[in-house]
């Protein structure tokens, strides 16, 4: 609806931009510098591979992100009938009425975005497309890591503390599964069987009462039966002292 509704073709492109690829509306500043979508070159359009390069704010590096078919018309429209700008301003951007020649600054695109979303009928900022975009990846493909990678983020946790959310209606659900039997919870709500618990003994030996004596048994085989007199040697169940060694068990 609001691309429909700008009336330039510049404003159309842009709008296109924002809400196709998730990147920032950024700025042209000679103070604070170039990012985002407003901060792109005629460089940054890369026709062959079907993308554009965006400068990720701050110090960090350069984005490339593929675009949809929609946007090539909008971007031939604009260069040929309404870019109007020196051949020394390499910005794509360029502003129509004041400050026209030269780069296209946030304040000016915010006014004009205010003055569409008027006539749409709509409440809107720049930032809203990043947002709108991310949240519907991230429901399509239910992966966090594409979502980082579209939007250039650094790490994955500022993506996930972002747009990771937990559904009421799964949560009921997944709590409501945990108290039924086994045999209640549908097949898909159910997760991998648990593995048994295994018991592994341990024998060191140690020297026998006579040394003189050798034994014949294998090894291996040191384990002896504990007579009933020897229970107390069974308090603990996780230490057995014997004359013939210690057992140790771990689980």
């Amino acid at each position: 609806m609001l691309i429909d509704t700008a009336s330039s073709w510049r404003d159309k492109a842009i709008l296109t931009l924002l809400s196709r690829t998730g990147q920032r509306i950024g700025d042209w500043s000679t103070i604070a510098g170039r990012h985002g979508v407003l901060g792109m070159t005629l460089d940054d359009i890369d026709r062959k591979r079907r993308t554009i390069t965006v400068r990720l704010k701050g110090a960090r590096d350069e984005h490339r992100v593929p675009i949809t078919d929609y946007f090539w018309p909008l971007l031939d429209k604009y260069l040929s009938t309404e870019r109007r700008a020196s051949g020394e301003v390499n910005a794509l951007w360029i502003a129509a009425r004041k400050g026209q020649g030269k780069a296209l600054c946030y304040a000016t695109f915010e006014s004009s975005l205010r003055y569409i979303a008027r006539k749409a009928g709509v409440m809107v900022h720049p930032h809203l497309f990043r947002h709108t975009l991310a949240q519907g990846v991230l429901d399509t493909t239910g992966n966090i890591k594409v979502v980082q990678e579209i939007l250039g983020h650094a790490h994955l946790s500022t993506t996930a503390d972002l747009y990771m959310r937990v559904d009421q209606h799964a949560m009921v659900s997944a709590l409501a599964a945990v108290g039924r039997a086994p045999s209640e919870v549908p097949r898909n709500e159910r997760g991998p069987p648990a593995k048994p618990h295994s018991m592994r003994l341990i024998m060191t030996t140690g020297p026998s009462r006579n040394s003189n004596v050798r034994s014949n048994k294998p090894p291996g085989s040191s384990l002896e039966r504990k007579s009933p007199d020897e229970s107390e040697d069974t308090c603990d169940p996780f230490r057995l002292h014997k004359s013939q060694g210690l057992v140790r068990f771990f689980q």
